[in-house]
């Protein structure tokens, strides 16, 4: 799998996340990727602080959540 494709694996995992009602959750909600495809979990930790910096996400640092306050959009 490219890292292109581990990219739109990534922010289909979480727009289901935001569908399903949740509006924040931690590396751990995103295991079935790593069980599923190449991705490991430092990956997708590397891609989460690219999205939080892009504005994309939002993080807690006191609870170790990254939050979602609209729909996660590439």
């Amino acid at each position: 799998m490219t890292p292109e494709e581990r990219g739109q694996a990534l922010m289909a995992h979480l727009q289901a996340l935001w569908d399903d009602g949740a509006r924040e959750f931690s590396t751990r909600d995103l295991r079935p990727l790593w069980e599923t495809i190449d991705m490991s979990r430092s990956w997708a930790q590397k891609a989460l602080r690219k999205l939080v910096d892009a504005g994309v996400l939002g993080y807690d640092d006191d609870r170790y959540v990254y939050l979602m306050p609209e729909r996660p959009e590439a």
